[in-house]
C-alpha cells in the first residue's frame, strides 16, 4: 500500500486545488507551504479529477448568483489568501499592496452594512433652552433693571420685537443702520 497524499490531508487543500485547476503555476502554489513541485504533480494527476476541476471552476464562476456582500467576502478572503502568501515570501511590495486592497474591500463592505456612514451631519441646538442661554438671559435683563427704556429695548429685541430708539447699532466694531 502507497503513502497517503501529502496535499490531500492539509488543511489548505481546496485552496490548492483551486490554484491547480486555474493554473497557477507549481513553483507559486509550492512557495511559502512547504510543499515539493512534485507532490503537486502526483496530486494534480492522481486527485484533481476533470469532475472536481469542472466543480471549482463553477464555484469560481458561480459569483453571479451570490449578494454583492457576499461576492465582496469571498473577495476578501482570496485578499487575506494572497496577503498570506505574500508575507511567507517575504514579498514586503505584494503583501502591502493585498493590505491596501483589504483596507478598500473592507471600508466598501462597511459602507454597504452601514457601519461606515459619510454623509453630512446636522446638528441642531435650541439655543433659548440652553442652561448657559438662560443665564446669560437672566445676567442682561437684572443688569439693566436700572435702566427700564433699555431693558424694555433689549426685551423687544431679543423677542423679535421693535426696538423703540432707532439709533445705529454696533456690529464687530462697524455701525450698522437699524
Amino acid at each position: 500500500m502507497g503513502r497517503a497524499c501529502s496535499i490531500c490531508v492539509r488543511p489548505d487543500r481546496k485552496a490548492i486545488d483551486t490554484d491547480l485547476v486555474g493554473g497557477v503555476p507549481l513553483r507559486t502554489i509550492a512557495k511559502g507551504r512547504d510543499i515539493t513541485i512534485g507532490s503537486l504533480s502526483r496530486h494534480r494527476q492522481r486527485h484533481v479529477s476533470p469532475a472536481l476541476a469542472a466543480l471549482v471552476k463553477a464555484e469560481a464562476e458561480d459569483d453571479h448568483n451570490l449578494t454583492l456582500l457576499a461576492r465582496l467576502e469571498r473577495h476578501m478572503s482570496t485578499v487575506d489568501r494572497l496577503l498570506a502568501h505574500a508575507e511567507a515570501q517575504g514579498s514586503l511590495a505584494t503583501a502591502l499592496q493585498a493590505v491596501r486592497e483589504a483596507r478598500s474591500l473592507i471600508e466598501l463592505v462597511a459602507r454597504m452594512t452601514g457601519e461606515l456612514d459619510e454623509r453630512p451631519q446636522t446638528l441642531v441646538v435650541n439655543l433659548a433652552s440652553s442652561a448657559e442661554w438662560i443665564e446669560t438671559r437672566s445676567v442682561i435683563l437684572a443688569a439693566l433693571a436700572r435702566h427700564p427704556a433699555a431693558r424694555a429695548d433689549v426685551v423687544a429685541a431679543l423677542s423679535g420685537g421693535a426696538v423703540a430708539d432707532a439709533s445705529p447699532r454696533v456690529i464687530e466694531g462697524r455701525v450698522v443702520p437699524s
